[in-house]
């Protein structure tokens, strides 16, 4: 049996090498139309419930948010350069009609100063339909997934990031900065 030596000097470059680098990237993840789904229905819920939240103390604010839930519904989305009402209706035309009536209804509700229990309920009712197109367009195991969900918690980390940015005038840099969200450069 040959006993095999590593030279001091490779040992110690090795060490150098791996110590100076600060920066360890495990595994790299790539946008997927799953994640900007449930990133997409992860929205819409906050804006509904911040709809919900607002309402009393707030009415200004609450139909900001009822408006923004519904226009995140029906834009087009830049990445998969489709509308999500247009893949949810491929597949449960009713989920889609009925998140539109909902959505828009909420918007009235909340512009028409109803009454709070009345918002919450239209909320509610929201979050199971957006529970229902969930459930009809990904499978419960692509939901569960951990690559999926880390994707989501990313979208959701990096809009928020963006959008505190944006409401600050930062640039885009010194916000990615903020969040470390800087990649090295290759």
């Amino acid at each position: 049996m040959q006993k095999v030596t590593i030279p001091l000097s490779i040992v110690i470059v090795l060490s150098f090498l791996v110590s100076s680098n600060p920066v360890l990237l495990a595994h790299t993840f790539s946008e997927n139309e799953n994640a900007l789904f449930l990133t997409m229905i992860n929205k819409i819920k906050a804006e509904t419930q911040l709809a919900a939240h607002d309402f009393s103390n707030n009415t200004k604010q609450a139909q900001d948010h009822a408006n923004a839930a519904e226009a995140l519904f029906t834009q087009k989305d830049p990445v998969v350069n489709t509308t999500w009402t247009k893949e949810i209706s491929e597949r449960n035309p009713r989920v889609t009609t009925d998140l539109l009536h909902s959505l828009n209804d909420l918007k009235t509700t909340v512009a028409s100063n109803s009454n709070s229990s009345s918002v919450q309920s239209k909320v509610t009712n929201i979050g199971n339909l957006l529970d229902e197109a969930v459930s009809v367009r990904i499978s419960k195991d692509l939901v569960n997934n951990p690559k999926t969900q880390a994707l989501v918690l990313a979208n959701l980390g990096n809009e928020i990031y963006s959008n505190y940015g944006n409401a600050l005038g930062l640039p885009s840099s010194t916000v990615a900065n903020m969040a470390g969200m800087n990649m090295p450069s290759k």
